[in-house]
């Protein structure tokens, strides 16, 4: 058994020699820093007495921030146990976010599908008596229409980014006149919500990106902020810059994002549960893409937020240097 103990040291997963009582007599280092002895707790207790008498795989959560996935064998004639334990915990969260991901992009799918057919259908069945209800309904088509569009390419944006398969065009830029171009054309559409939209420039430099996916980030910014942002608030885009570095930030009046989910905003398939901030969906592969052009750019990115007071974003560009 000693020879045993010593090559626990070894394991690639977290060992733990149990006594009959479930007390750890030896672990290696792997297993104290996974599960300590305090989370042998008796839920944890339960489950590996459980894995004891049918020798199986149980996975549990420990905590609100932990899941653990426990292999258990029992020690002959000693009523003790061996014990394999692997955090899953960062697996399983990327799980559950794939499968909120499924869930909402079915939604996202089904909602326009079901506008878009049943507004056929009345026109096909000749069921509108006005001209003015005719033209209502093929407006409700060619919107939903559009928005499956961009829900497609944002889909193909995100399987081409990670698959490497953007290349970008880096030429010289003036970013605030790509900035004040995009504002004034969204105007208009904040506008409709009694938002206002406002660019501060600051007389920065000229940056070196690719303009098609710096205008490509500016409206995912600028377009969430008007979806999170109640009627009556600002958006404000402004620009800074230091010796290397051409800040764009866009800053909303909205209902901003819990501190919980900040870590996670950028992350594929993330999507900030809609009771938290308002009834507006997405896909959740937004701000995906734009960490992922920003990061092709050698930039950066950074957001800021307090829940009742609004959420910043900041995208770093490099500045143009000859």
């Amino acid at each position: 058994m000693t020879d045993f103990y010593d090559f626990i040291d070894t394991f690639p997963e977290g060992v733990a020699i149990l006594d009959n009582s479930l007390k750890i007599k030896k672990c290696n280092e792997i297993f104290a820093q996974i599960c300590s002895e305090d989370q042998l707790n008796n839920k944890v207790k339960n489950v590996i007495k459980d894995s004891i008498k049918t020798n199986s795989i149980k996975e549990i959560t420990v905590s609100d921030s932990k899941t653990l996935k426990f292999k258990v064998s029992p020690l002959p004639n000693s009523g003790g146990a061996t014990v394999i334990v692997e955090d899953i915990t960062a697996a399983s969260n990327l799980e559950k976010i794939r499968n909120e991901f499924t869930a909402n992009l079915s939604h996202e799918f089904r909602t326009p599908l079901a506008i878009i057919k049943g507004s056929a259908e009345l026109l096909a069945d000749d069921a509108l008596d006005t001209e003015e209800d005719k033209h209502r309904y093929y407006d409700r088509i060619i919107t939903e229409a559009t928005a499956l569009e961009h829900l497609v390419r944002d889909l193909l944006d995100q399987s081409k980014l990670k698959a490497g398969k953007i290349e970008l065009k880096i030429e010289l830029l003036n970013g605030e006149e790509l900035l004040d171009d995009i504002v004034e054309k969204m105007k208009p559409i904040a506008g409709n919500k009694k938002i206002k939209l406002e660019f501060i420039p600051s007389g920065a430099p000229d940056i070196a990106g690719d303009y098609d996916r710096l205008h490509q980030v500016a409206i995912i910014f600028i377009d969430n902020a008007i979806k999170f942002t109640p009627e009556g608030g600002t958006i404000t885009v402004s620009t800074r810059y230091d010796e290397d570095y051409v800040y764009m930030s866009f800053k909303d009046s909205g209902m901003g994002i819990a501190e919980e989910d900040l870590p996670y905003v950028f992350e594929r398939f993330y999507k900030v549960e809609k009771s938290k901030r308002n009834t507006e969906t997405g896909s959740g592969l937004g701000l995906s893409i734009a960490w992922q052009i920003a990061q092709l750019h050698k930039g950066t990115i950074t957001v800021d937020s307090t829940l009742g007071e609004g959420t910043t974003f900041t995208v770093g560009i490099p500045v143009w240097k000859d």
